[in-house]
């Protein structure tokens, strides 16, 4: 997880510059699906590090990124909260406008 809350910082030093997020994910050479299907590990590490921490202590050990993502888009829908926060941060450009359904 860590490595993509990395990867995500990356990208959200790159998009101001490249005004799009096709080609911020272009100039990384990072997969579009890769990092929506991801965004909430990120999302929730910078928006919410102490609800982030907990999820990530209490991680079994043979857990899948994926599963680990789905977590972590659970625990922002159910935390309005932390929800409103992300979406703040989205619209004031703290954090990558990124969309996505309700299954991660």
């Amino acid at each position: 997880p860590s490595e993509i809350v990395q990867r995500y910082k990356s990208l959200l030093k790159t998009f101001p510059k490249m005004k799009t997020l096709s080609k911020a994910f272009q100039k990384h050479g990072i997969d579009r699906n890769t990092v929506v299907s991801t965004a909430s590990v990120a999302e929730l590490a910078i928006a919410a590090p102490l609800v982030y921490q907990e999820l990530i202590s209490n991680k079994p050990s043979g857990e899948t990124v994926l599963h680990f993502a789905k977590r972590c888009e659970e625990e922002i829908q159910s935390n309005d909260e932390v929800k409103n926060k992300i979406e703040s941060m989205k619209a004031d450009g703290t954090l990558l406008p990124i969309r996505r359904g309700k299954s991660v």
